[in-house]
C-alpha cells in the first residue's frame, strides 16, 4: 500500500476504533476483582515506519534489558524491516505486517495480535508517535501497560496508554526514545536523573563478522572497485516512508560534487549504494559524470547486513538523511548527513566520526510529528542551500 493509502486509512479508521477501545477499557478499569500481572516477563516494542529510527530504539532496548533483565523482548513492525531486525538481533521474537496490500495487512496484523494475545505481554513500548495503530494493537493484544507519547490533547491516547511520555524536540530521537524506558522505569515525569540514561545508553558500535567482510570485498572485487585506493560511498536517495523529493540533495548538485571529488582525490574510488528501487535515479546520475572510471553501482545489490560491510570498508560515506545514514553509524563508518527536510537535532549521525550539513531556514524541519510529517512545502529548497562546495569543504576534514 502507498504510504498516504495507510496514513488516511490509520485516521478514518483508526481515531474510531481507539474511540471505542478506550471506553471498554474505562469500563473494565471500573469492574472490580481484575487479576494484574505485576511483574514485567514480556516486553513488546513497536516501530513501524523507518529502518533508521528502528536503529535509533537499540540504546532504549539496551536499557530493557538492564532494568527487566528476566524479560523477554519481543518487536513489532513492517515486514519490509526484516532485514534490519535480522541484522540487529537484540529481540527474542517478532511480529511482523505485510503492508504490501491491504488484504495481506489485515490478515497479517489480525496473526500479530492474535499471537500476542497468546503471548500474555505485560508491557508495550509505542516508539510510533501518532499512529493510532499501536494503540489498537495494544488494546486487542490484552498488554496491560502500555507506554507511548502523548503529543496532543486526545481522551483516547490517554485512557488507552498507561505511561504518558513527553515528547521533547530539542533532544536527538534515539534520547527520546530511552526516556520512555526511563520513565516507564523511574516514574519520573521532570526527568530529573535522564542525563545519565544518556551518556549510559548510546547507540552502539557493531564489530562485523570476518565472513561478512569478506562478502563485502567480494561485492567490491565483481564490481571492479580497486580496494588500495581509497573508497567513497554516496547514498543519493531516501526511502518511501515520507516524501523522498524533500530529502533528495539536487542530483545536479551530486554529479558536479562526484565530478570535483574525483578530480581533486586522485586516489578515491567513489561507490554508489542504495536499494533496488532506486537503480534508475543512480544510474541517471551516473551517467552524467564526466570520468565515469572510478564511479561504480551496486545499488540494489546487497543485503542491508552486506550494506554494512560495505560501509565498514569505506574510508567516508555521504548520505542524505536516511536509514543506511545510521547503519553507518552502527560501523562507526565517517559520515557526512546532508539535512534539509528533518533537522539534525533530532536525527543527525551517532558515529563518532559523523558531521552534518544542513541550512539554517525557520523552514527547518519542513515536517514534523505536530504536522503529521505531511509538510505543505513541496520543493525541496532548503537543500539546494546546502552547496557543493559546503560538502567538498567537510570531506577535506575526512580525506585530507
Amino acid at each position: 500500500m502507498k504510504m498516504h493509502l495507510m496514513r488516511r486509512i490509520d485516521f478514518v479508521v483508526g481515531v474510531p476504533v481507539c474511540y471505542v477501545l478506550a471506553i471498554l477499557h474505562y469500563i473494565r478499569k471500573i469492574i472490580p476483582f481484575q487479576h494484574t500481572r505485576n511483574t514485567i516477563k514480556k516486553i513488546l516494542v513497536v516501530k513501524f515506519l523507518g529502518i533508521g529510527s528502528i536503529i535509533l530504539t537499540t540504546p532504549a532496548i539496551a536499557a530493557m534489558r538492564d532494568n527487566y533483565p528476566d524479560a523477554k523482548i519481543y518487536y513489532l513492525t513492517f515486514k519490509q524491516n526484516k532485514g534490519i531486525i535480522d541484522f540487529l538481533g537484540n529481540t527474542q521474537k517478532q511480529f511482523y505486517v505485510d503492508s504490501s496490500t491491504f488484504f495481506k495487512f489485515c490478515m497479517t496484523l489480525l496473526r500479530s495480535v492474535w499471537n500476542i494475545r497468546r503471548e500474555k505481554i505485560d508491557l508495550m513500548f509505542d516508539f510510533e508517535f501518532f499512529s493510532k495503530l499501536p494503540l489498537i494493537v495494544g488494546a486487542l493484544g490484552n498488554i496491560r501497560q502500555r507506554a507511548g507519547f502523548y503529543l496532543v490533547s486526545e481522551w483516547w491516547r490517554r485512557k488507552l496508554l498507561t505511561f504518558h511520555g513527553y515528547y521533547n524536540h530539542y533532544y536527538h530521537v534515539k534520547d527520546i526514545f530511552l526516556s520512555l524506558v526511563y520513565l516507564v522505569r523511574s516514574g519520573d515525569p521532570y526527568y530529573i536523573k535522564f542525563k545519565g540514561y544518556q551518556e549510559r545508553y548510546l547507540l552502539p558500535t557493531i564489530t562485523l563478522s570476518s565472513e561478512l567482510l569478506e562478502r563485502a570485498r567480494e561485492i567490491f572485487h565483481t564490481a571492479g572497485v580497486d580496494l588500495s585506493k581509497r573508497v567513497v560511498a554516496i547514498n543519493p536517495n531516501a526511502g518511501p516512508e515520507l516524501s523522498p523529493s524533500l530529502k533528495k540533495w539536487p542530483p545536479e548538485y551530486f554529479i558536479d560534487f562526484i565530478d570535483k571529488l574525483v578530480n581533486q582525490y586522485t586516489d578515491v574510488n567513489v561507490v554508489l549504494v542504495g536499494s533496488l528501487s532506486e537503480q534508475l535515479y543512480v544510474e541517471s546520475i551516473i551517467q552524467q559524470i564526466k570520468d565515469k572510471r572510478v564511479i561504480f553501482n551496486i545499488v540494489g545489490q546487497t543485503t542491508l547486513a552486506e550494506l554494512s560491510g560495505i560501509l565498514s570498508l569505506s574510508h567516508l560515506f555521504i548520505s542524505i538523511d536516511s536509514g543506511p545514514m545510521h547503519l553507518a553509524s552502527l560501523t562507526n563508518t565517517p559520515t557526512i548527513g546532508i539535512f534539509g527536510s528533518e533537522t539534525p537535532v533530532l536525527y543527525r549521525p551517532l558515529g563518532k566520526y559523523s558531521s552534518t550539513l544542513c541550512a539554517s531556514f525557520y523552514s527547518v524541519p519542513m515536517y514534523t510529528v505536530y504536522n503529521g510529517k505531511e509538510s505543505l512545502l513541496t520543493q525541496n529548497i532548503p537543500l539546494q542551500h546546502v552547496f557543493v562546495q559546503d560538502v567538498l569543504a567537510a570531506v577535506q576534514k575526512y580525506l585530507n
